[in-house]
């Protein structure tokens, strides 16, 4: 959790290189389709399962349904 002053004017660090967006850089504010485990394999977050394509370049996700 983390506490600011102020509400940032965007939370696209692309964007901005605003005060209060880097305070919230640091933290996860969204969930991604998947995350990587201490060994860096990824595992499912919002997607239940991906497949990729024998060539590697298309990766096909099933999305979780939501809870």
């Amino acid at each position: 959790m983390i506490v600011i002053d102020s509400d940032p004017e965007t939370l696209n660090l692309g964007l901005t290189t605003g005060l209060f967006c880097r305070r919230c850089r640091r933290q996860k504010i969204f969930n991604g389709l998947v995350w990587l485990d201490g060994t860096y394999q990824p595992q499912p977050q919002l997607a239940e399962s991906w497949t990729i394509s024998p060539d590697g370049l298309i990766y096909t996700f099933k999305l979780a349904e939501p809870a």
